[in-house]
């Protein structure tokens, strides 16, 4: 292991102290939250308890910034610094968020009010750098998922890549990606992976040199295996057991807990477990589902997913492939590297192409049920995922690729190549492909069965195996794990469970028990509306989340109330829409140009709760809105109808704005109306654009991308402003459950 990612026993101690004190302020966002939710906007005091609770979430974010940078998890984002320094810094910022956050709960109480909240000050020193916001230098999440449209040859929408993804964060990433060094024993595994890239997706290496094309032509320095690293990782395959989530370069200088303390530095805890080991090991790993056939009002098929972790820098792909067919896809971030979680090879969810196939869910999480002498070099996830989208016209196609290439480093999460595809008349969920590529019996879900033994056209995954051949061997011995045809294999009673093994064997479990409620709420769901699904209906299920869990004196049960209840097995209502889902979306493909896919920043709902004990996530001026674009058989048509849509969103919220202002306190009038502006803003821009595109009259990538982005800013500010507007007091229309046209 490199010194360079050495952490001192000095910041290793502090960065543990930093974790905790994150973990706490966490959770009292989740109180702040929950009172938060009981407000109306007609509120006198909503939107400077909106303010209040912004500068608290921006101080944690910038106390989480510089812990990642002194601890490491953020070694494709911002240099690993080890600093002491950094650690103070970060200390001082989440101090003041706890401060912050303790007295937006005390101005929300039954008989607060806001004249004491003194914010800190630290939201006028947030501006924008390119086309996100920046505190100072600490970069912050996009309140819409940024789009980047590709055209062309790989290696032309390579270097489009770049450009782009330069144009929306700035040039810190690809910078940070450049200083990566890779010893010649890293480089030998690189191009191991490079040579089954070269074999099974050749794309990926053109693509991966357009990266190295756009850097140079930005003066940045990239070298092919810097690019194409982030597509395989740089370390051989995982031959034996299972390997769990970190940054695995930070790792191996230090002991196993020092390392998951350290790298929990950016995220915080999820359980309140006194063990600070264990703390992220309940943290949920994506929900998808899809129905089709008898099913849904038209016989067509339409999906959902959610990704679940922190949110960081992402970006929806569109892309328009001269040789392949246009698709629609969102990888976890836009370097395929999630801080503290580590690299994910590009993997991501969900995607869908312009013939109909939907990638809709990885397929249920790390099952590694072939044989580990099965393993080796072979297709990631991500790779393998951009592929089948651009090449393959059905699910059957999709599995036939699948069920062709290596096993792979199955050990690995993401790491091999599997998951969860559809299309309009069939879909299929591949949780195992032992023998690959000439599989005897791959373990495959064509449908849902419920505990009675009927069969559905629906299906969906979460991070468990529910295939009843899917028993997971390192799981063997552990108390209460069993199958039910609904929930699939779980060990149903935390507190039953070891805290004294192995961490990997822990998280595995843990997440079987967190994947029972989800399953459950998603058969529910679909099973209640079967033979009326449609993408309301569907939007409705991504941002409907779990009810209160109250106690005997009907007042809310505390979180340490939560986890016992939790781990003794106690019935759990659950929900996919909650505070870890990173990405929300819901697509309707379509092989006739006009599939729709709709995308949102953090949950599909605002006021969601957890799901499981724990405390979720909170983003800066969070809007929790869905854009939606449609994948037309050309690009400036799908550019022009985001604009058209966008456009009739702000008119609509323009009226409902100057019926209802008169309702409305001055102080979330002017929240409201700076939504509206914003949104107006932002269609302008994107008109202007396009009449510049319709000038030129050429194919114009960046330009293209920039009016998307513009349109989509405009559709999720605009669609905020209504949805705040629907919780004045009047005698008014409900909004509808599904999105405006």
């Amino acid at each position: 292991m490199s010194d360079e990612y050495y952490l001192s026993p000095e910041v290793v101690g502090a960065l543990n102290e930093i974790t905790h004190l994150i973990s706490q302020v966490h959770f009292a966002l989740y109180d702040a939250h929950r009172l938060l939710a009981k407000i109306s906007v007609a509120d006198d005091r909503y939107a400077d308890l909106r303010t209040g609770f912004d500068e608290a979430v921006l101080l944690l974010a910038k106390a989480k910034w510089f812990a990642g940078r002194a601890s490491g998890s953020h070694l494709y984002i911002a240099p690993f610094t080890g600093s002491i320094d950094d650690c103070s810094t970060a200390r001082e910022y989440v101090l003041k968020a706890q401060q912050m956050v303790e007295a937006v709960i005390e101005a929300a109480g039954e008989n607060g009010d806001t004249k004491g909240l003194v914010a800190e000050g630290v939201i006028s020193t947030v501006s924008t750098v390119n086309e996100i916001q920046f505190a100072g230098e600490v970069p912050l999440v996009p309140t819409a998922c940024p789009i980047i449209m590709l055209i062309g040859s790989s290696r032309e929408m390579g270097r489009q890549y770049v450009h782009q993804v330069v144009q929306i964060f700035g040039a810190w990433m690809f910078e940070q990606i450049g200083r990566r060094h890779f010893s010649s024993e890293n480089i030998a595994v690189i191009m191991e992976w490079e040579r089954q890239l070269q074999a099974y997706a050749p794309e990926i290496c053109e693509y991966a040199q357009g990266w190295v094309d756009g850097a140079r032509e930005l003066g940045l320095s990239l070298s092919y295996v810097q690019a194409i690293q982030l597509w395989t990782g740089h370390y051989e395959p995982y031959k034996h057991g299972l390997l769990r989530h970190g940054v695995r370069d930070l790792a191996g200088s230090l002991s196993a807990v020092e390392a998951t303390r350290a790298s929990t530095a950016y995220l915080g805890g999820q359980g309140i477990i006194p063990d600070s080991s264990v703390d992220d090991l309940a943290v949920d790993l994506c929900s998808g589902c899809v129905a089709w056939g008898e099913a849904t009002v038209d016989g067509h098929m339409v999906a959902g997913a959610t990704t679940d972790h922190e949110c960081t820098f992402q970006a929806t792909i569109i892309a328009y492939p001269d040789d392949g067919i246009p698709f629609i896809y969102t990888p976890f971030s836009v370097t395929g590297f999630i801080p503290q979680l580590g690299q994910y090879y590009f993997a991501g969810h969900p995607g869908m192409n312009a013939r109909g196939l939907a990638y809709v869910h990885h397929g249920g999480g790390l099952h590694a049920l072939e044989p580990e002498s099965e393993r080796g070099y072979g297709l990631r996830r991500g790779a393998s995922t951009f592929h089948n989208l651009r090449y393959a016209a059905s699910a059957e196609e999709a599995l036939r690729n699948e069920l062709s290439w290596p096993v792979g480093d199955s050990g690995t999460i993401l790491g091999s190549v599997g998951g969860f595809y559809a299309d309009g008349s069939s879909a299929y969920i591949c949780e195992a492909r032992p023998g690959a590529p000439h599989p005897e019996k791959p373990l495959l879900r064509w449908t849902s069965v419920g505990e009675d033994g009927r069969a559905f056209t629906f299906l969906y995954a979460n991070n468990n195996s529910v295939h009843p051949e899917g028993f997971k061997p390192i799981l063997r011995d552990m108390p209460s794990y069993a199958f039910n045809a609904v929930d699939g294999w779980v060990c149903d009673i935390p507190d039953r469970i070891p805290r004294n093994i192995d961490p990997m064997v822990l998280s595995s479990a843990l997440s079987t028990k967190t994947s029972q409620g989800r399953n459950r709420y998603l058969f529910n769901a679909l099973e209640s509306r079967y033979g009326r699904i449609d993408r309301d209906a569907m939007q409705l299920i991504f941002s409907t989340g779990a009810p209160e869990r109250y106690g005997l004196d009907q007042t809310p049960l505390s979180h340490a109330e939560r986890e016992a209840e939790w781990s003794s097995g106690a019935p759990w209502p659950s929900s996919i829409s909650h505070r870890l889902n990173a990405f929300t979306a819901v697509m309707k493909p379509a092989d006739d140009g006009t599939g729709t896919y709709l995308g949102c920043i953090g949950p599909g709902s605002h006021d969601v709760l957890m799901h499981t004990p724990g405390h979720g996530y909170y983003y800066f001026q969070e809007l929790n809105e869905f854009w939606e674009v449609t994948l037309t058989d050309e690009p400036e048509n799908m550019a022009m109808l985001a604009l058209d849509l966008a456009s009739s969103i702000v008119r609509e919220s323009v009226t409902m704005f100057e019926e209802r202002s008169a309702l409305l306190s001055p102080s979330s009038r002017t929240l409201i109306g700076t939504l509206i502006v914003q949104a107006k803003d932002a269609v302008e821009e994107s008109r202007a654009i396009m009449e510049q595109v319709a000038e030129k009259g050429a194919v114009a990538p960046d330009s293209l991308s920039r009016s998307l982005r513009r349109s989509t800013v405009a559709q999720v500010r605009g669609r905020k402003a209504l949805t705040l507007m629907s919780d004045v007091p009047a005698a008014m229309p409900q909004l509808l459950d599904g999105p405006r046209s």
